[in-house]
């Protein structure tokens, strides 16, 4: 068969990915986004990068060939809009080595040593080397369903815990809210990040203290989690702890929390976020800004101050 020529690589940070297999995990969570289907006519490459090789980085490619350049714009914008991409992209883990951080085109991506692991034919059938093929027969019996998502949380392979804490999120059912918070407590940062926004997804106020108790976690990324879950929670008992981390040494977190304090729309953040309006970093002085702002918004909207 003639190759296609490689059209778009694809980024990931190996340190996200939750596992030493890395190059599998990466090609199971593409599959769990990408249609196979979609890709019929497609080469598939795969390998790390050429500054990750040298040790400049930590990344792996996914790269594609494909004749039809809309195939892979179509490719591009659900990785884009995808929650688990996202966590393992390039960009969550603040790379800056290239334009487009999480994806290779043209120069940049003939600069790396892939090797070409397979293709894709008309019917949608993958052939040849590498661990797509074994990436796709592992996410075709992967569970579902509630019960074996939660089920899958205790699952010996740390890949599908981390799919099934993310995936519970999105069935919107509460039953696995307990779940959640029992694999929080003994996992990974990795799975924890995952938990945090899964519990903000199912908006159970059974998650609001587990949650503000993950505010202290060592991994500032899951207090990032932490402080948006509790933003989207919508819960004022949260108020006390939003307005302590807005002294956090990340900055991120600190400009997160007064995001969310700005959405619960209490008056008693108001002298916090004023005063973090002199924070020495331009993230958190907007976030105080925005926050301000919300509740302002809030109070005029009511016509009195929110209640506690």
């Amino acid at each position: 068969m003639q190759q296609a020529p490689l059209e778009l690589g694809i980024l990931w940070a190996v340190e996200r990915l939750g596992s030493a297999g890395y190059g599998l995990e990466s090609w199971k969570i593409f599959w769990r986004i990408v249609p196979v289907e979609r890709l019929a006519g497609a080469t598939l490459y795969e390998g790390d990068t050429d500054s990750t090789l040298r040790g400049g980085e930590r990344l792996y490619c996914i790269g594609l060939g494909h004749p039809n350049p809309d195939v892979l714009e179509g490719v591009r914008g659900m990785l884009d809009e995808s929650i688990e991409y996202g966590l393992v992209s390039a960009t969550s883990v603040g790379s800056m080595a290239h334009p487009e951080p999480n994806f290779l085109q043209t120069e940049a991506l003939a600069r790396q040593p892939l090797v070409e692991s397979g293709w894709v034919d008309s019917e949608g059938r993958v052939s040849g080397e590498g661990w797509a093929i074994p990436a796709l027969e592992a996410v075709s019996r992967e569970p579902t369903d509630a019960d074996g998502l939660i089920a899958a949380l205790q699952d010996p392979d740390q890949g599908l815990r981390n799919h099934a804490a993310l995936a519970l999120g999105d069935l919107g059912n509460a039953q696995a809210v307990a779940p959640l918070i029992e694999a929080f407590e003994e996992q990974t940062a990795t799975l924890r990040r995952r938990v945090i926004w899964s519990l903000g997804r199912l908006k159970d106020s059974r998650a609001v203290g587990p949650i503000i108790r993950a505010l202290d976690d060592p991994d500032w990324e899951v207090r990032v989690g932490a402080v948006g879950a509790l933003g989207e929670l919508g819960d004022r008992r949260a108020v006390d702890a939003l307005i302590e981390s807005l002294t956090d040494e990340s900055l991120y977190v600190r400009g997160s929390a007064a995001q969310s304090l700005g959405v619960l729309g209490d008056t008693r953040a108001i002298g916090p976020l004023t005063a973090a309006l002199e924070d020495e970093e331009q993230y958190v002085r907007t976030s105080a800004e925005i926050g301000l702002g919300w509740i302002g918004s809030t109070e005029r909207s009511s016509g009195s101050s929110p209640t506690r």
